[in-house]
């Protein structure tokens, strides 16, 4: 069990535990009061649970890449980036300004996870040969 490119895989998780750390504190207002009188904060609350998700699913796509399981990892980690493009399109109907503003951070942060562990099945397919 090694870890491919040690300073990207650092600077990889850095970025998407910061930026689901940004997520969870800085709520733009318009989704805090989404949902109407009897539901507000509802999509906050939706939109918290889907984030902690896909944070432990990329957790367990790093975890399972470091262990040789490349393709489960990046299955699941494209699944991650799935369910949280689809959340913040979702989400973001009736504000698509702040949902943008909002939702950005921790998009481009799992992108960026996917994109490392792709980048470290490759160099891992490299060195088998």
């Amino acid at each position: 069990m090694n870890i491919i490119k040690p300073k990207l895989f650092v600077i990889t998780f850095f970025l998407l535990i910061i930026s689901a750390f940004v997520t969870f504190i800085f709520i733009p207002q318009p989704f805090k009061i989404q949902g109407g009188s009897c539901y507000q904060g509802i999509v906050v609350f939706f939109t918290n649970i889907i984030m902690i998700f896909c944070l432990i699913m990329l957790s367990i796509s790093f975890f399972l890449s470091f262990i040789g399981r490349n393709k489960i990892a990046l299955i699941i980690s494209y699944f991650s980036l799935f369910c949280w493009i689809f959340w913040a399109f979702a989400s973001s109907i009736e504000y698509p300004t702040e949902g943008l503003l909002y939702f950005s951070f921790f998009s481009f942060a799992s992108f960026f996870s996917v994109f490392y562990l792709v980048k470290a099945k490759e160099i891992r397919n490299q060195k088998e040969l």
